[in-house]
């Protein structure tokens, strides 16, 4: 409790003398606001760091008209933000929380057992990057899966990626967590800079239909637009 008492009389103090000074926006009247797209049901994305904390660095999570079928395809952009700051692009159907894949849950639903993940992509790979696929199942809000898989070299043109999951699923889940990264995730950095994946015509194998919201060749598309308040840091 002291501790507590102590922070709050700091904070107040702080507060006192710096309102002596005018606060930047300080009224919360000047604000920033852009707007994107990202592939529909995938609505955890990088672009939402790029914009919070990159100021004006383009967008990394991208429609492209580069595509393996139909008319779009999704592009990823590893991007420097500082000297010494990277952001990798991705996007994903479910809340990454804290942790690894395997204590993920959410995602979109799913009534059968699939054998594996298969797609097609383009890789602009940086000096010792990778790309990152990611997949986790679950069934009544508990993790029962996850699987991780690195995509890398210079693609120039759509390259089919065919993974199965290994040790195979034990039961039939009721949910899956898809997503992709542009880096390689499990380094433990922020990515390499430079490093451009492409990616189009995902599917899972070994099932009879492939959930409703999938989208995996990412024809569908959502609009979103952000805002940030002006002079300040928003996390």
């Amino acid at each position: 409790m002291k501790k507590y008492t102590f922070l709050l009389a700091f904070l107040f103090i702080t507060v006192s003398v710096v309102g002596q000074n005018a606060i930047p926006n300080g009224n919360f009247e000047n604000w920033t606001s852009s707007s994107y797209e990202y592939p529909e049901y995938y609505f955890f994305n990088s672009n939402i760091d790029m914009f919070l904390h990159a100021g004006g660095v383009p967008f990394n999570v991208e429609k492209s008209t580069d595509a393996y079928h139909g008319s779009y395809a999704v592009m990823l952009t590893s991007q420097a933000i500082s000297a010494t700051d990277t952001v990798f692009g991705y996007f994903l159907n479910a809340d990454p929380q804290d942790g690894d894949p395997s204590s993920w849950v959410g995602g979109i639903p799913i009534s059968e057992k699939p054998s594996g993940i298969r797609g097609y992509y383009k890789y602009n790979v940086a000096t010792a990057d990778s790309a990152t696929v990611i997949v986790a199942f679950c069934k009544n809000g508990a993790n029962i899966g996850a699987y991780l898989y690195k995509i890398g070299g210079i693609k120039t043109n759509y390259t089919l990626f065919d993974f199965n999951f290994l040790p195979a699923l034990s039961d039939v889940p009721d949910s899956v967590i898809i997503g992709f990264a542009s880096s390689d995730v499990m380094n433990g950095d922020n990515g390499v800079d430079g490093s451009i994946l492409l990616i189009d015509s995902v599917s899972l194998k070994g099932i009879s239909a492939q959930p409703a919201n999938l989208n995996g060749d990412f024809e569908l598309w959502q609009n979103q637009t952000l805002e940030r308040p002006d002079d300040w840091y928003v996390e």
